[in-house]
């Protein structure tokens, strides 16, 4: 806005690259057909102002389709807010997700003739910029486009979110029905606790946290329950020091080694990603770098559970993204998986030779990458990849319990983000068991045998349960 240009950032995600691209080309559009191409002309009495979530939620509905992750942030303010937001309040993260369903509503419900399939795209709006940008207001700009200033276009939003989730509460379980909350955030004041990751002797949980307002790496004991800041333990806070500069927050991923004493993360220093190993007993750190190399980013490292000194994790260059594997006595790193489809969520199977992982390979032959992710395992020896589910939905952060054929997982298959179960090696025929039925939806795993621990939305804040055992047991 102030450079009348777009900056695109690439993290080796065709998908990702794709969105971004035309999420800032509505920016561009808005910047140059309302602000005629820069911040000054917003000076102009005769230049109306777009607020926050017009801005960013058209920018969403345009670039991406309206999925688990938006659903997941709409029905958590609709059935565990204390009341439904205005539209003045959609700020921060809910600019993007609450605007973008406001603007689906709008196309949804309001555009009549997209609505009757006279036109193949909606067109209500250009109809809402014409007029935006021939008024003297943004009310008045919606009551000749749409019929409706901005208090009637809020109450019929408002409208809409009950008519379309009130009738499915009873349908569905709270979070707190199905899992323990680890964390006291009232007590705590976190509101965004993520990427669980238990030790191997299942005494603790490493996660990422804005405690204190800076993200850190924390460790809790396993077994709290609605813990509060005396039990809870920083490691390292990012945004101190150009050493630790940021952590991946976006591709959280932190693993332990086999004993229990390290644990290993991603960070960016100095510019450039790393792997940065923290010996919990020392708090020594030591950074791995690869100036040999062409990675462009490192995210989600993984120890292997009998190998101590392999560690697997997603990297990317400048054209896409891959599995490596780094060899802790040779420092010698080998890529496991070249090929154009985005591998993400990698997780060791209990054998210590084959990755479960997430991918938008789109089978098994498949030389086009698509939009939406399967499961597979690859030998890190062989380099021989299976797939494990083979469906329509998106599946995600696959994790081995018991034995390494029976698995723990993500999937949308209800369009909403929920644990599933599966045992691949028996089951042929690719059905899951559900495991959980959440109203909101649910994002990491982590677990050991009966023990699982996942990250949830709950009242606009990201807290860690533990699931309730009989659902597993069951």
């Amino acid at each position: 806005l102030y450079k009348n240009r777009v900056v695109i950032p690439y993290d080796g995600s065709h998908i990702q690259f794709r969105n971004v691209l035309h999420h800032e080309l509505v920016h561009a559009f808005i910047n140059d057909y309302i602000y005629k191409g820069g911040i000054k002309n917003m000076k102009g009495q005769d230049v109306v102002l777009i607020p926050l979530w017009m801005n960013e939620g058209l920018a969403e509905l345009l670039s991406s389709t309206w999925d688990a992750d938006s659903e997941m942030w709409v029905r958590d303010i609709v059935i565990n807010g204390e009341k439904l937001p205005k539209l003045n309040e959609l700020n921060g993260y809910l600019a993007y997700r609450g605007g973008q369903s406001v603007w689906k509503f709008i196309v949804e419900k309001l555009d009549t003739a997209y609505i009757n399939q006279n036109t193949e795209a909606p067109t209500i709006i250009a109809s809402i910029f014409s007029a935006i940008a021939t008024s003297a207001n943004l009310d008045d700009a919606l009551k000749k486009s749409i019929g409706m200033g901005l208090k009637d276009l809020e109450k019929e939003w408002h409208k809409y979110l009950k008519a379309e989730y009130w009738p499915d509460i009873n349908n569905r379980q709270y979070i707190n029905d199905i899992g323990i909350a680890l964390i006291d955030s009232e007590k705590v004041n976190n509101t965004y606790d993520i990427g669980p990751s238990i030790s191997p002797n299942g005494q603790h949980i490493a996660y990422y946290s804005n405690k204190e307002g800076l993200m850190n790496i924390s460790i809790i004991p396993s077994d709290c329950e609605k813990c509060q800041s005396k039990s809870i333990k920083s490691i390292l806070k990012s945004g101190m020091s150009i050493e630790f500069e940021e952590l991946q927050i976006l591709k959280p991923g932190i693993s332990w080694s086999s004993d229990s004493k390290n644990i290993v993360f991603s960070s960016s220093s100095r510019g450039t990603d790393i792997l940065l190993m923290v010996n919990l007993e020392t708090q020594k750190k030591q950074k791995i770098v690869f100036p040999n190399s062409t990675l462009m980013s490192i995210s989600q490292p993984i120890w292997n559970p009998i190998y101590n000194h392999l560690i697997a994790f997603i990297g990317s260059n400048n054209t896409q993204s891959d599995i490596y594997m780094y060899n802790l006595d040779t420092q010698e790193l080998t890529q496991i998986v070249n090929d154009i489809f985005t591998e993400k969520e990698i997780s060791w199977a209990a054998d210590g030779e084959h990755i479960l992982f997430s991918a938008n390979r789109g089978g098994e032959n498949s030389q086009t990458w698509g939009d939406q992710y399967d499961l597979y395992t690859i030998s890190s020896t062989t380099k021989t990849i299976n797939q494990l589910t083979n469906t329509t939905y998106n599946e995600h952060y696959p994790i081995s319990i018991y034995q390494d054929s029976l698995i723990v997982y993500i999937s949308d298959q209800n369009g909403i983000n929920n644990v599933h179960i599966m045992n691949y090696e028996l089951d042929t025929t690719n059905s899951s068991t559900i495991m959980t039925n959440v109203f909101t939806g649910i994002k990491h795993l982590t677990g050991q045998n009966n023990h699982i621990y996942f990250t949830s939305l709950n009242n606009s804040k990201f807290n860690i349960y533990k699931l309730d055992t009989s659902l597993i047991n069951n």
